[in-house]
């Protein structure tokens, strides 16, 4: 579920990511798309901050990034509540 994959991307970003690995990733890059819409705004921090630390390619993780974008515009969360869970994602 979307509870599960954010703390799995919050996880990986805080490890040294092997390029043999970047398949696997990129495969879980496409599963959080599907979970995506369903997430809170500390689940898309933890996201947006784990895809991000990993070091994928921009054409790989750009989907992911709007997706994560829209759901907090669609979700109606305010700036202040996204960018204070950001923040916290990223300690």
């Amino acid at each position: 579920n979307h509870i599960h994959a954010a703390n799995l991307w919050n996880k990986l970003g805080k490890q040294r990511i092997e390029r043999r690995h970047e398949g696997r990733l990129e495969q879980l890059v496409q599963r959080t798309l599907d979970l995506v819409s369903s997430c809170n705004a500390q689940a898309l921090a933890n996201v947006a901050h784990g895809v991000a630390k990993c070091g994928l390619q921009a054409r790989v993780v750009h989907p992911l990034f709007v997706a994560v974008a829209e759901a907090a515009v669609r979700g109606g969360l305010a700036a202040d509540a996204l960018f204070a869970a950001v923040a916290e994602a990223a300690v």
